[in-house]
């Protein structure tokens, strides 16, 4: 895995920006701007290169199937699920349609009530096979990479490592393009950013371990898994 660090702070993309594009006085492109395309830059980044690892826990309630993400895991902001454990075993994912068919085959999961081995996603909650039998205190955990928190200010540190500092720079300045209406060399810019991205994104030394791959919209009050193939 790659040492991160985090040295650079919005300010100084912000006056890269403003340079660039002769505004000095941040008269065209102001201050607000240049923050919601950091965040907007460092969301699409994330999206691809998953570098914030967290977990999260909520309580397991005997007969309680159904945890909805807005009351269980109310601030996970997730780009994709690595592991979900409840009661200190990994319950295997299923995307919803397999789990119903899980549950209708003869030889599915015989008992309704006991230890969960299953989890699906639907609805904006994870539901557990069987329903579990007994209340648990933060009996069910999620390992997820995560969202950073948005920039609130440009002096604050930029919330993506600084290995990603040249793909943020060229797709705030691809922003600043189109709103310049200089659309073909924005789409270069943009292309820049993909493949610094994918640079990254092959340099980093990945396990080889199954995950639960998902995607999100940060803005969303909740998140909840959506079916995909495994990667």
């Amino acid at each position: 895995m790659v040492a991160e660090t985090f040295t650079y702070k919005g300010s100084r993309l912000a006056e890269e920006l403003y340079d660039r594009f002769g505004d000095v006085g941040a008269v065209q492109i102001n201050s607000t701007m240049a923050l919601r395309w950091i965040n907007d830059g460092v969301r699409a980044i994330v999206a691809q290169n998953p570098f914030l690892k967290k977990t999260a826990t909520t309580h397991i309630v005997a007969g309680q199937s159904v945890y909805p993400f807005e009351t269980a895991f109310p601030t996970a902001k997730i780009v994709q699920f690595d592991m979900i454990v409840a009661q200190g075993t990994r319950l295997e994912f299923l995307p919803f349609p397999e789990f119903e068919k899980r549950l209708a085959a003869p030889d599915g999961i015989p008992t309704p009530t006991g230890r969960p081995a299953v989890v699906t996603s639907y609805g904006g909650s994870l539901t557990l096979w069987p329903t579990p039998a007994e209340s648990v205190p933060n009996g069910l955990a999620i390992y997820f990479s995560a969202y950073p928190d948005d920039l609130q200010d440009l002096d604050e540190l930029l919330p993506v490592p600084d290995r990603f500092y040249n793909a943020l720079r060229d797709y705030v300045f691809a922003q600043a393009l189109e709103l310049d209406d200089n659309f073909e060399a924005a789409a270069a810019k943009m292309q820049q950013h993909e493949m610094g991205l994918q640079r990254e994104y092959e340099r980093e030394n990945k396990s080889p371990t199954d995950f639960y791959p998902v995607s999100r919209d940060p803005d969303a009050e909740y998140y909840f898994l959506t079916d995909v193939e495994w990667v």
